[in-house]
């Protein structure tokens, strides 16, 4: 048998009005419009997209892996298919509606230049190092050349001044 505090309590929440504002019936004499803003002017279009990428043209994506350039970046944000870092085909199941490419303007162009193999690069001593430990692989070089890659931004030393042809032309071929 339950207590007669329960029971109580029970016929209590039972006799007592709606719990939330929606559950309440409206006022007499009175209709109640339920979507108070449906005569507003104001932009209800929802878009669903990706503010902020980085392709394989910047240094820090580039270096850890990325191999997608911006066309790959969007013709795989339209839904098309793309074979992805990992080279497996990937497509998107919904289309996204806008795509931001936010590559890094610092060194456009290093991480496709390690990835080919740029002659030039190579002449560096820097770049040398950062080429011999991407290309190496494995976590702790990609790391080390990525720390390497921060240490020089962050004390703001171009690593390529030295060359600044290669500086202004990183970019892909």
């Amino acid at each position: 048998m339950l207590p007669v505090a329960v029971v109580l309590a029970c016929a209590t929440l039972a006799s007592t009005g709606p719990a939330c504002a929606h559950d309440a019936p409206p006022p007499p004499n009175r209709k109640i419009q339920h979507s108070p803003y449906r005569a507003k002017e104001f932009p209800n279009r929802v878009y669903f997209g990706d503010t902020h990428l980085h392709t394989s043209y910047s240094t820090d994506a580039g270096m850890i892996g990325n191999t997608l350039g911006p066309e790959a970046a969007y013709r795989f944000a339209r839904g098309e298919t793309v074979t992805s870092s990992t080279g497996l085909p990937t497509r998107l199941q919904r289309p996204l509606d806008f795509l931001v490419i936010a590559d890094h303007a610092e060194n456009f162009g290093l991480a496709p230049a390690i990835a080919e193999s740029n002659p030039e690069l190579l002449k560096n001593p820097w770049g040398r190092e950062q080429h011999d430990l991407v290309k190496k692989g494995g976590i702790e070089n990609v790391s080390k050349a990525y720390d390497n890659w921060m240490a020089k931004m962050g004390a703001r030393t171009g690593p390529l001044t030295d060359q600044p042809e290669l500086a202004r032309n990183c970019g892909p071929s």
